[in-house]
């Protein structure tokens, strides 16, 4: 809704700022505080590529690519190991 009237970075960084109150209270950030740095960068970056790819090419595209995001950080643990 938010995507149609403005411009893409003013919504990647909404977005990631809902992103971040979500599940920053999950992350243990006084145990890990260099991991829930680097989670919190991630989520900027990837709701940032969201967004300049809806501009770009769609809902359907940021969709697909969301997709494809989620499935390459639930696999790549596998691979890790």
């Amino acid at each position: 809704v938010m995507q149609h009237r403005r411009s893409f970075w003013l919504v990647g960084v909404m977005s990631s700022l809902w992103t971040l109150v979500l599940f920053l209270p999950m992350l243990e950030i006084g145990r890990f505080p260099v991991v829930a740095v680097i989670i919190g960068i991630a989520l900027v970056l990837v709701n940032m590529i969201y967004s300049y790819v809806r501009q770009r090419n769609g809902l359907a595209a940021a969709w697909l690519c969301q997709i494809v995001v989620n499935v390459i950080m639930i696999v790549l643990p596998y691979f890790g190991s």
